[in-house]
Formats: C-alpha cells, structure tokens, sequence
C-alpha cells in the first residue's frame, strides 16, 4: 500500500513537471516571436536607423512586461493558451514612450508616439487583416 503511494506521487510530479515545462518552451517561444515582430515594427519608427540601439533597448526593457500581460496560459494545453496582439502593442507602446521621456529623450518619444497613434493604429495603418484594431 505504502509503494503505490509512493509511486502515485511520483507519477503526478513527473505529469506536473512535463505540464509545466511544456507551458515554459510555449510560452518563451511566443515571447520570442512576438519580440522579433516587434523589433520588425520598430524598424518603420522615423528616426530608427540613426537611434537603433536605444530604440532596441527601450523594447528590451519593455517586452517582457507587456508580453506577460498579454499572454493567458492555459496550463496543460500550451494549444489553448491565447496572445492577444493589440494588447500586446497597446501595452508596450506606451512603456517604451514613458521610458523615453523618462530618460529625456523626447525625440525618440515623439518619433514613438507619432507611429503608434498614426502607422500603427490610427489613419496610416496598413489595411491588412493582421492590422492592429484602434482603442479609444
């Protein structure tokens, strides 16, 4: 009686060590992906070239933050966890340009804020079906 405990106890450490390791290359997969669209979209940011380490920089810091926000894990089913993008931009967006003023570099705020509410979401957006919807 005493082994079969012992051995149920080890099978459910086990399931719950692959259900969460599972969850963890999931979860840091998207991360990763999502983090390298979001460079890509930097890249549009007037000013992008001549800044593009401070630019990055301000994505590094604000990333993870903004992608943890965003992404609703499922435990046990990495299939049904969900991303939700404009959340995503809507978030991070907003802590980069926060940080560049911070830091006293308005310019780069400017540049920032000018694509998040004109390229990105407002009335130069692309008209493709992956285009961020608007928040009021």
């Amino acid at each position: 009686m005493k082994a079969r405990l012992v051995a149920l106890i080890i099978v459910a450490l086990l399931v719950g060590a692959f259900v969460f390791a599972t969850r963890g290359r999931h979860h840091t997969d998207t991360s990763a992906k999502v983090k390298a669209n979001a460079h890509n979209l930097l890249t549009q940011v007037e000013g992008f070239e001549k800044d593009e380490a401070y630019y990055t920089s301000l994505l590094e810091g604000a990333h993870q933050r903004a992608f943890d926000q965003t992404y609703k894990i499922v435990y046990g089913r990495p299939d049904l966890s969900a991303f939700d993008n404009d959340a995503y931009l809507h978030a991070l967006f907003p802590m980069m340009i926060a940080k560049a003023k911070a830091e006293g570099s308005t310019h780069i705020a400017a540049n920032l804020e000018s694509f998040y509410k004109n390229d990105l979401f407002g009335a130069n957006s692309p008209a493709n079906p992956n285009a961020p919807s608007p928040r009021k």
